[in-house]
């Protein structure tokens, strides 16, 4: 048999053209079918396509929810395995806590299929699924599944992780892909490690000096007994002095006598000291030959035995020393250093940096000036002031710290830290203020960090011993001050080995302002914000009682936790009056059970944002005054983005616990005549919050709201959740120009322009921060100006009368050589800079008499001397204490003299004769002048007489000649000898500020002032009277609300921090509470204002007093139903309340009501109509009949329209959609017919029922087949597939036969005739059928494959069927001859005689006669076709 072969090289689908014109390589139809594009000879040739099949049905994988729909899916080709996105979620509007999601991966290669291939491996409400948010964007990076859908920040899991365990993830900072951020600083201060109930320290420590700057350490002379108050020592060094803590300020360190100390016992071979409870030094005094030991007495102790060769003692010893230490004393010496750290997590991802503390320095002697110029026992000599104006700094400004405790405060306990957050190290950071590296000190591992999880389980302390860091961070984690992972993305790709997100949102909008003030104040006492109260009757007190007590102590306060016996965790104070220790009227809102009489309960501060912690922490930092601060805030989510700095809106002047507050801008001036300076510990910036900060959770605004984690109340992961003060201050470095004292006037005339001018010595490094202009100066100039601007900060005082330490010539009280200088905030400045010989013109060789340039510090050296221009005096004038003396030689002989040095040995009267005397003379004055060595003195001074001259004896020999002249200045002899320039005089040190150099830099400076925003509010609402939000409620508004309807199913209250409604304000009580409610702002989403769609009604008396509720005005009738455009339809309502507290003292607060945006509930489509071929009927039936040729006019009619109550609105946003559409003959997995043009859905609006029509219709396609079609029709609104309408039913196009049999019929060509005529015929019975359409059809033809469409389709035309006489032969096989009825033989002879036409009325046979009986009748097999009726 010949074949047909056709190589479809071509790959083309051609329907256009009749088959017998499709050219080679064409072809018309094919389904489930490749062309081959191999180089081998089958190129060309049909291939089958696999198909298809189901092998995962969701519905049915055990312990996972019903309803499930996939919202996103990701192949992981390399592996085989898919993952999918589930979620039973259908709303977006808010948090479903009920709601169950999954990711779940399914093995393509696991020949089980199903179940048994599919692992869960995350779920949860956390997740947060939506259909409303599909996950369009996933990728396999590695081991990690990344994924975001625009809705919930982008997230990520570790899939090993979650295939080992389905419990990993379970909470939203363990999936999101931005990690957790540490918002809080290390805490530098701790309870005293010296004990003491209520004592705190700083942490910081010198640990390596055996005494402090008052003390010293000394040798034992010789063994003692125990039970001795006095020894002598051989050796000592150092001072010996009491040191009040409580006013430093008065203290010399050496002091004023050389008792008080206290005292401990050195053990040579461990370094341990031990100190000598309560003992104290009363005496100590030199002894022993050549003065060379001392003997010591102490009082209330006696000495322990002691070991001359073993021991030593220390005075004042230093209780931090540790003789194991073993750091680097001197590493931190010149360093400003702060400390920081970061969190490494499971996926070895870091977190950013959390605030670095502020420098960790303390300077040496903890800042204060040493003065013991002079010791009858023979101490170290010292005086810091003197040394500072001679070398122009400050030596002992080193830092003293070498031991430090980072305190690091954890986000969870210890025990929990590992789960909640996956942390796996913790990173210790360290930056000096001069760099810009941050170095890594440790790493602390999980194990380590969690070690002790019971002792102080929120704080991990680690002891950092002054080591060099071991490590330096890389650039960009330095500059890394946030993550930059989107707020929310649409579009997520990899490359380049990085995912990278589209379509974003970056970062949150924040508030324009807060309301807030700053002041500037001195440091508060270091305040935990605790206390404790007694209890003065038993009794068992109910939630809200009151408890009657009289003694209490510290801070009780609204909000404070309670603990004691018979109270239940979490106990807080909610109503407390009277103040310390007059406590009265405690209100706690839990019970407490059989309280006893004077029970003491602890009260524990609801947070930590109120703790005043710097006096200990930082204990030498100050607010830098003579500055402009601006404060800003800086909020957080717990992820680390961060908004803008933002301001305050509020410029009132406030006065809140004795200090003034004012706007986000303060000027801190120079510290007035009121603040004591021997109490002044520093300044530091306050803030004082006048309202709460506030945000909405607006997703068109890009507004987080307020962070809450509990997935069980108002859940929002991504809301604002920390805040952090910064500050900005752009005047920034200056200098402290350490001066020998200032004169005021001038030197020769102490009145002239007294409050105008003072001059002052330039040296060493002053000469650079006081520097010379020297722009623009000829060549000869020889003064100069200076464009530096100066404050005075510390003047030279008057000593007049200053009394001198008993047996010294120690200043009896030091710090009385200089006073603060008041500048009131003005600025003086350098006239003229020049050598002190051009300024004044001064020539040493004729010094004018007296002269009182000796007052100039280095006067010899021609110094260089800078003139001021002074607002008000500043300095001393040149006579004060210091009155000179001049003279001349007295000698006959006219060459040089040598003058021997005078000696107790030589005669009483002195051996240089002096003339023409001047001013004043007396012993131990300074001499000065051409040949006198330095360091000379007067020793002896006679006084002239009638008949001999004033002599004088000096300490040094000396060559002089008639008429010389000798300069004499006020002197005073040391204990040990030694001669000084008396003192009092000008030469005490003074100090001048530089003007800061101001930058252009607009930056604002972190703090260690961070907290959660929740707390901080929390504590507002705690310490007024003013709303803390409102009260449960529940929105249960529909689209069919009217206007006369209330948008709360109930009267919402509003309540206090604690959840307690608050009572309406009444006047005559008086009763603190609600005075008035407004609507505020109604905003959608959109940030349209749409107020007026609302009103609300207030309620003031009866049973809901104090309450409101909403109602919707005609304007939101006319525009808002369910639409699927939710920024019109959904809300964030403000209300403005007004409180009153039981002054009348109104206050006004703007409240959001609601967290999430609330708008109306959908209502499910209505059904109004339904119709089959044309008839309305009550149901849809369950088998619909039609036919193929039904094309005219619609199978099924529905009506119906959305749930809005405005009929206007109900045909918006809602169609119909065709679900499916399947051929129930078709084999399994290809019934699917929505694509194949066979039925067509057409929509239409009714006008006048406000109803959409949604009508199914037949398509004429010769290539359908007559079958059964069952539809699955969805009426849907933007409620979308969880509130859609369905109907379905079958679509019957095709009819069973009840019998189909091929025969010949026999008939004579005429009566009586002799010839037989045989008709070939195929008979087809139909029962069952449409009216008109059941009996016997007989088509003219040898077999039923005739009568076959090429679709296995067997017509029957019952409109074209011949049924009567008459008429011409349609002599057309398919046009049937039909006879109604049942299948009787009666029907059958009839259909018979109908195509037999008796008497040739139809030409279609030849027959005389009526047919005779077939011979016989053979059924036909009629598998594989379908029989329609049209």
């Amino acid at each position: 048999m010949a074949q047909a072969r056709n190589t479809f090289i071509k790959s083309k689908l051609n329907k256009d053209l009749d088959a017998r014109l499709m050219p080679q390589g064409e072809y018309r139809d094919a389904v489930n079918i490749q062309v081959n594009k191999s180089e081998g000879d089958s190129v060309g040739s049909l291939e089958n396509v696999l198909g298809n099949y189901p092998v995962l049905n969701i519905a049915t994988m055990p312990g996972l929810a019903a309803g499930l729909e996939c919202i996103g899916q990701q192949i992981d080709e390399s592996s085989g395995y898919v993952y999918l996105f589930l979620t039973d979620n259908f709303q977006s509007l808010s948090f479903d806590k009920e709601a169950k999601n999954y990711i779940i991966q399914f093995d393509t290669n696991n020949s089980n299929e199903g179940a048994a291939a599919t692992k869960i491996l995350v779920e949860g409400a956390f997740l947060n699924f939506s259909t409303d948010y599909r996950i369009y964007a996933s990728n396999i990076l590695e081991d990690f599944l990344f994924w975001t859908d625009n809705y919930n920040q982008p997230r990520k899991i570790n899939i090993g992780f979650a295939e080992d365990n389905a419990n990993y993830y379970t909470t939203e900072d363990q999936i999101s892909v931005a990690k957790y951020n540490p918002y809080q600083a290390i805490e530098l201060w701790q309870a005293s490690t010296l004990g003491g109930t209520g004592k705190y320290e700083t942490t910081m420590k010198d640990a390596t000096s055996k005494f402090l700057p008052s003390g010293g350490i000394g040798s034992f002379k010789q063994n003692y007994t125990a039970g001795e108050t006095e020894v002598r020592l051989s050796a000592f060094t150092g001072q010996i002095a009491a040191f009040d803590s409580n006013t430093p300020s008065t203290n010399s360190i050496s002091g004023t006598t050389y008792g008080g100390a206290t005292v401990g016992i050195l053990l040579n071979s461990t370094g341990v000291i031990t100190i000598i409870p309560n003992a104290v030094v009363t005496s100590i005094v030199v002894a022993g030959v050549g003065n060379s030991a001392w003997d010591l007495t102490i009082s209330n102790a006696q000495f322990p035995a002691l070991s001359a060769t073993a021991e030593q003692i220390v005075l004042n010893p230093n209780l931090y020393y540790n003789p194991d230490f073993a750091g680097d004393p001197a590493y931190l010496e010149d360093k400003f250093v702060r400390f920081s750290y970061r969190y490494r997590f499971d996926d070895n991802e870091y977190s950013i940096m959390a605030p670095f503390t502020q420098p960790a320095f303390i300077p040496k002697q903890d800042g204060y000036f040493v003065y013991n110029k002079d010791t009858p026992i023979n101490l170290q000599l010292e005086d810091d002031q003197t040394a500072a104006y001679r070398s122009t700094i400050v030596s002992f400004m080193e830092n003293k710290v070498d031991d430090i405790t980072l305190r690091i405060p954890l986000p969870f306990e210890k025990s929990e830290l590992s789960n909640k957050l996956k942390i796996q190290e913790l990173e210790i950071l360290y930056k000096e203020s001069d760099g810009l590296a941050v170095k890594v000190i440790d790493t602390i591992p999980i194990a380590k960090l969690t070690e002790s999880p019971s002792v102080d389980p929120n704080t991990f302390a680690y002891n950092y011993i002054s080591k060099k860091p071991i490590k330096t961070l890389p650039n960009d984690v330095i500059t890394r001050v946030f993550d930059k992972v989107p707020v929310r993305a649409l579009a997520q790709e990899i490359a380049s080995n990085r995912i990278v997100y589209g379509n974003f949102q970056n970062k949150h909008t924040p508030p324009t302002s807060l309301d807030y003030n700053v002041g500037v104040s001195q440091k508060s006492p270091f305040n935990l914000q605790d206390g404790t109260i007694r209890v003065t009757t038993a009794n068992t007190y109910t939630e809200g009682s009151t408890i009657g007590t009289n003694q209490g102590s510290g801070n009780i306060e609204v909000g404070s936790f309670v603990s004691g016996s018979g109270v239940e965790a979490g106990t807080q104070i909610t109503a407390v009056t009277g103040t310390e220790p007059n406590f009265s009227n405690i209100t706690l809102n839990k019970d407490i059970t059989t309280a006893s009489a004077n029970t003491v309960l602890t009260i524990t501060a609801f947070s930590d944002d109120k703790d005043t912690v710097s006096i200990v922490e930082y204990p030498n930092a100050t607010v830098k005054q003579n500055r402009t601060y601006q404060v800003g805030v800086v909020l957080s989510d717990r992820y680390g983005r961060t908004s803008s700095v933002i301001l305050s809106s509020n410029e009132n002047l406030v006065v809140a616990e004795n200090n003034a507050f004012q706007g986000d801008t303060i000027y801190a001036p120079y510290l007035g005549k009121e603040v004591q300076a021997s109490t002044f510990l520093g300044n530091s910036l306050k803030v004082l919050f006048n309202s709460v900060i506030s945000s909405s959770n607006n997703r068109s605004l890009g507004s987080p709201g307020i962070y809450n984690g509990d997935v069980g109340v108002d859940y929002n992961p991504l809301g604002w959740y920390s805040y952090k003060i910064v500050v900005k201050q752009t005047e920034q470095e200056y200098y402290n120009v350490y001066l020998p004292g200032i004169m005021a006037a001038y030197p020769q005339n102490t009145s002239l322009e007294i409050n105008k001018t003072s001059h002052t010595v330039l040296i060493n490094d002053n000469i650079n921060k006081v520097p010379r202009d020297l722009n623009e100066v000829g060549p000869d100039q020889k003064q100069f100006r200076s464009s530096v601007r100066l404050f005075g900060r510390v003047e030279n005082t008057n000593l007049s009368g200053t009394q001198y330490v008993s047996n010294t010539l120690n200043l009896q009280n030091p710090a009385k050589m200089n006073d603060q200088y008041y500048s009131d905030n003005q600025s003086h400045t350098v006239s003229t800079i020049s050598t002190l010989q051009d300024l004044f013109d001064y020539n040493p060789n004729d010094r004018p008499s007296p002269s009182y340039f000796p007052q100039f510090y280095l006067l010899d050296s021609n110094p260089l001397v800078a003139r001021l221009s002074t607002a008000n005096k500043i300095g001393q004038i040149a006579t004060l204490n210091y009155n000179p003396g001049e003279a001349q030689i007295n000698a006959a002989a006219t060459t040089p003299i040598d003058y021997p040095a005078w000696t107790d040995t030589t005669p009483v009267t002195g051996n240089i004769p002096i003339k023409n005397i001047s001013g004043s003379i007396a012993t131990n004055a300074i001499v000065t002048g051409i040949g006198i060595p330095e360091g000379t003195y007067v020793a002896i001074f006679n006084v002239a007489t009638a008949s001999n001259p004033a002599k004088i004896g000096l300490n040094n020999a000396v060559v002089l000649s008639t008429n010389d002249v000798l300069y004499f200045a006020p002197g005073r002899e040391l204990t040990l000898g030694n001669r000084e320039l008396t003192i009092p005089g000008i030469q005490y040190l003074s100090v001048y500020e530089t003007e800061p150099v101001n930058s252009l830099l607009d930056i604002f400076w972190e703090t260690t002032t961070t907290g959660i925003i929740s707390d901080l509010n929390t504590l507002i609402l705690n310490s007024s009277d003013a709303a803390g939000g409102v009260g449960l409620f529940t929105p249960e508004w529909d689209e069919t609300i009217t206007t006369n309807d209330n948008i709360f199913n109930a009267p919402v209250f509003l309540v206090d921090a604690f959840g307690t409604n608050l009572p309406v304000y009444d006047a005559t009580g008086p009763t603190a509470g609600v005075f008035n409610i407004e609507l505020g702002n109604v905003l959608n989403l959109n940030n349209t204002n749409v107020q007026s769609f609302f009103e609300l009604t207030y309620t003031n008396s009866g049973t809901a007093a104090g309450s409101f509720n909403i109602k919707p005005k005609p304007s939101y009738i006319d525009n808002i139903f369910f639409s699927t455009d939710q920024t019109v339809r959904l809300f964030n309502f403000e209300i403005t309340v007004v409180t009153k507290d039981v002054d009348g003292v109104a206050s006004t607060n703007v409240i959001a009501i609601n967290n999430s945006p609330l708008g109306p509930i959908n209502v499910s489509p209505v059904t109004t109509q339904r119709k089959e071929n044309g008839n309305v009927v009550p149901q849809l039936s369950a088998i619909i009949r039609s036919n193929r040729t039904q094309v005219s006019s619609p199978i099924v009619e529905i009506n119906a329209h959305n749930g809005a109550g405005n009929t206007s609105l109900r045909t918006s946003d809602f169609d119909y959609t065709l679900l499916s559409f399947n051929d129930l003959n078709a084999p399994a997995g290809s019934q699917s017919v929505l694509n194949s043009n066979y039925f067509q859905l057409d929509q239409s609006v009714e006008s006048s029922t406000s109803t959409k029509i949604g009508a199914i219709k037949l398509l004429p396609n010769q290539n359908m087949p007559a079958s059964r079609f069952q539809f699955v029709l969805a009426a849907r609104d933007a409620g979308g597939q969880g509130q859609q309408v369905t109907y379905s039913s079958i679509i019957d196009l095709r009819v069973q036969p009840a019998s189909v049999t091929t025969a010949e019929l026999s008939c004579l060509d005429e009566p009586g005739g002799s010839q037989n005529n045989n008709y070939p015929i195929v008979l087809i019975g139909i029962t069952g059928a449409g009216i008109g359409q059941n009996g016997y059809y007989l088509f003219p033809t040898t077999g039923i494959g005739n009568l076959d469409d090429g679709n296995n389709t067997i017509t029957i035309n019952n409109t074209d069927a011949v049924t009567s006489t008459g008429g011409s032969c349609p002599n057309v096989p398919t046009i049937p001859f039909f006879v109604s009825g049942g299948l009787t033989s009666t029907t059958k002879n009839a259909v018979y005689t109908l195509y037999a036409g008796i008497g040739g009325s139809h030409p279609c046979t030849e027959c005389g006669a009526a047919f005779s009986t077939p011979v016989t009748e053979t059924a036909v097999d009629i598998t594989g076709y379908s029989f329609e009726i049209v």
